[in-house]
């Protein structure tokens, strides 16, 4: 729990309880309600702000139109970039025909 109340993973604060649940805020400390309170949330907000994520993430954070919040966001993003790389060959279904050998770099 945060020092202004927030709860679990996605600090939601408990007063989203009875916005769009059923007013007890202990089931913030459920993980998986907890995630689906905090996607939910986040998701209204990006719809407000018109698909403007930096908006958004400070809505989310109680701290719209400073930059610190969302800043560490994007920045923390950075880490879990995905890059695609290719996947090297299927083994051969054949067993008489040998499986393709990767082509050198």
């Amino acid at each position: 729990m945060s020092s202004v109340g927030a709860r679990g993973y996605m600090q939601v604060m408990p007063f989203w309880t009875r916005v769009i649940g059923d007013g007890d805020p202990g089931v913030l400390f459920h993980m998986q309600t907890n995630l689906r309170f905090g996607c939910v949330i986040l998701r209204h907000y990006i719809d407000r702000e018109r698909g403007d994520l930096y908006m958004a993430l400070g809505r989310y954070n109680g701290s719209r139109g400073k930059p610190q919040y969302p800043n560490a966001v994007f920045g923390a993003a950075k880490n879990w970039a995905f890059e695609d790389v290719p996947l090297p060959p299927a083994p051969s279904s054949d067993p008489t025909r040998p499986a393709d050998k990767p082509q050198p770099s």
